[in-house]
């Protein structure tokens, strides 16, 4: 900020200087030894702060449910065609709503970091970190969500790339290698697109699976190019492709792996040290009837879909309502 206001214009400067110096003549007109008493926020503004944090924590609450709406809505789709589009009109109405409700979950933090409650140092403490949490995992959740369908798209798309056999199958039989890399190439008509998708995404696991499953297809396509040349004996290939084969390891990006990212990311804790706070300072005489509730959580779709395939929708985890 300080390099900041040293670039204002000389008229600005001017007017903070009088400023400043209107201040200063105001203290020194104070009686000697009488410190400035700073007025903090009214009762009415920290109940009214605790009331809307309890609003937000519901509207993080209802965003994560859309959130998994998304995903069981992206389930479905595929279970019932594994060549559906990721632009599904259930999958699309979804994310819009999705959206919706992550915009009102923004705009209520943002408002809400200019609430005179917080000019409370004791409210104001442990509010930045509560507020850095709730836009962390937003960032994350919600890019993932995005991303979601393409990546969930991939899995099926990419899996004609390759066959882990195919070393040994060229090994025994080189005459094989052109195959392995036709079926390849053929497989890259669909699967390259999504991967390039995932690989630009914001989101740090849909970025690595799309980064990480293009490199190791580069590298196969290498290795299988180098023996039809005859720079790689048939046999050193097996050797060099078993790594290359395990550069993208599947689990780490399965729901038990984004569970924990986002359980990690959680801004729970850092609500209740706000909460705690205000509990304090003003304690609500009707207390948030839903709290222990959760959100919706149970995520079934509202088309009356089930989900299928490995059952586990990323993101269902403790509301902070």
């Amino acid at each position: 900020m300080s390099r900041t206001a040293a670039r204002l214009r000389s008229p600005r400067l001017a007017l903070a200087a009088a400023g400043i110096s209107l201040l200063l003549a105001g203290c020194a007109t104070a009686q000697a030894g009488e410190a400035v008493k700073f007025e903090g926020p009214s009762e009415e503004k920290v109940e009214e702060l605790h009331v809307q944090l309890h609003e937000l924590g519901a509207l993080v609450d209802a965003a994560t449910d859309a959130n998994v709406k998304v995903q069981r809505a992206v389930y479905d789709t595929f279970a019932e065609d594994q060549r559906a589009a990721v632009d599904a009109p259930v999958i699309v109405r979804r994310l819009e709503a999705f959206r919706a409700e992550a915009q009102s979950r923004d705009e209520l933090l943002a408002e809400l970091e200019l609430h005179p409650g917080l000019l409370d140092p004791e409210i104001a403490a442990p509010w930045g970190p509560f507020a850095d949490a709730v836009r962390d995992s937003a960032a994350f959740s919600d890019s993932y969500v995005e991303g979601f369908a393409a990546f969930r798209k991939s899995l099926v798309a990419c899996d004609d790339t390759y066959d882990e056999l195919d070393g040994i199958l060229a090994a025994a039989d080189p005459s094989l290698i052109k195959d392995v890399l036709a079926d390849q190439e053929r497989g890259l008509k669909d699967c390259a697109p999504l991967l390039e998708e995932l690989a630009a995404s914001p989101n740090p696991m849909h970025r690595s699976w799309g980064t990480k499953y293009l490199r190791m297809i580069e590298k196969r396509r290498d290795l299988f190019t180098r023996v039809l040349k005859g720079r790689l004996d048939a046999w050193q290939l097996i050797v060099e492709l078993d790594p290359v084969n395990r550069m993208v390891v599947v689990d780490d990006y399965l729901p038990p792996a984004v569970i924990e990212r986002m359980e990690a990311l959680s801004a729970v804790d850092e609500f209740n040290d706000v909460d705690a706070v205000l509990k304090e300072k003003a304690p609500l005489e009707d207390p948030d009837d839903s709290e222990g509730d959760g959100a919706e959580g149970d995520g079934e779709a509202e088309d009356g879909g089930k989900d299928e395939g490995d059952g586990e929708v990323e993101g269902e985890g403790e509301a902070i309502r």
